[in-house]
């Protein structure tokens, strides 16, 4: 499973960006900022303003997750 809001701040924090000049980007307030840093989902409209404000495409993570995730399906006895 992943924590968006981790990996957001950790971007966040890498790319040495102020919080309030993040959050001015995102047009959300500090504290905002915070709570997205203790989510574990988010709204997408909000992911992809921050993925562009981040140069990140966050949305990458859940896709390389997902085929990590996958099993193969078990076939069903007669077909």
């Amino acid at each position: 499973m992943i924590h968006i809001g981790q990996k957001i701040k950790e971007h966040v924090y890498k790319l040495n960006i102020p919080i309030t000049e993040f959050a001015s980007r995102i047009n959300k307030s500090r504290t905002v900022v915070y709570n997205i840093f203790e989510r574990k989902s988010i709204d997408t409209g909000l992911l992809y303003r921050i993925s562009e404000v981040l140069d990140y495409n966050f949305f990458e993570l859940y896709e390389i997750n997902s085929k990590i995730d996958k099993k193969p399906a078990k076939k069903k006895a007669g077909l």
